[in-house]
């Protein structure tokens, strides 16, 4: 079999005998037999082609159709937008768009909402809020005094012990009057700069009568002597006193006048001002001046 047969039978699809009919005469190749040959196989080509692309256009087309609308169907079960036939999956999200698009939201809106109504639930009410923070600032204020106070209170009597305060001689009965002594303290505020203690009333430093501020030991000596006696101490000096202590050995004489009185304390500190307050006290009681 020549080449020419052989590629013609296997291009066109013929039989040997079909070929050599087509393209043969006595024997020999016809002129222009394989330009034929070549129009015939790209015409082949070129129809296999547009056939080709027809059915794949015509399934593709069908495919597209049929998942169009099945994400038509399902697009419609997700958002409530009514699917019908007929109805582009366009125009189903541009009616979705349209119902949810934002707008201002009011108070009213905002009040109604389930997040803010959880919100809502969920929370302390400002008046509750408040007095809870009331009741914490409290709380760690009367810690913050009590731990002040258990430092001051040591102190007060250590200063009155040293001046022999005359106590009960029932244990019990000289305790009780020992923290009933001690409670008066509780009414004031203190500042303690190391081994100072600033004595505060209404937030106000107390003061002597020189604007200076009062020593704590005669601040605690001060209410002690409206409160204990004390043991007498051995006479320091001659009997008379113009008017003084008596037989105390007290060498100060005794307030004319309130102003005097007050004059006078401010001047002395320690056991003297205990003793001139005492006993000045109870002069100027019997001069009816207090």
């Amino acid at each position: 079999m020549s080449e020419f047969i052989y590629f013609a039978t296997k291009l066109l699809n013929l039989t040997e005998d079909e070929v050599k009919q087509r393209y043969y005469e006595n024997d020999a190749v016809k002129d222009g037999a394989a330009d034929e040959i070549l129009s015939t196989v790209s015409k082949k080509i070129t129809d296999a082609k547009t056939d080709g692309q027809a059915n794949f256009d015509k399934g593709f087309q069908k495919a597209e159709a049929k998942y169009k609308s099945a994400a038509e169907k399902l697009f419609s079960e997700k958002t409530g937008v009514e699917y019908s036939d007929g109805r582009t999956l366009d125009e189903m999200i541009e009616e979705y768009s349209e119902r949810n698009r934002k707008k201002s939201l009011t108070d009213a809106d905002i009040k109604i909402h389930p997040l803010y109504r959880d919100l809502e639930k969920n929370s302390i009410k400002v008046d509750e809020y408040n007095k809870l923070k009331q009741e914490h600032e409290q709380f760690v204020s009367n810690f913050q005094r009590k731990s002040v106070l258990d430092q001051v209170k040591p102190k007060v009597w250590n200063i009155v012990s040293s001046i022999n305060p005359v106590l009960e001689a029932n244990p019990k009965v000289a305790e009780t009057r020992k923290n009933t002594f001690l409670s008066l303290f509780d009414s004031y505020d203190y500042q303690i700069e190391g081994d100072d203690i600033i004595v505060l009333k209404d937030g106000n430093r107390i003061e002597d009568n020189f604007k200076n501020p009062l020593k704590f030991d005669e601040f605690v000596k001060d209410h002690a002597s409206n409160y204990f006696e004390f043991n007498k101490q051995k006479p320091t000096g001659g009997a008379g006193n113009n008017g003084g202590g008596g037989d105390s050995g007290f060498d100060i004489p005794m307030p004319k006048s309130l102003d005097e009185f007050n004059e006078q304390r401010s001047k002395l500190s320690g056991e003297k001002l205990v003793k001139y307050g005492a006993l000045g006290r109870d002069y100027l009681q019997k001069l009816g001046l207090l």
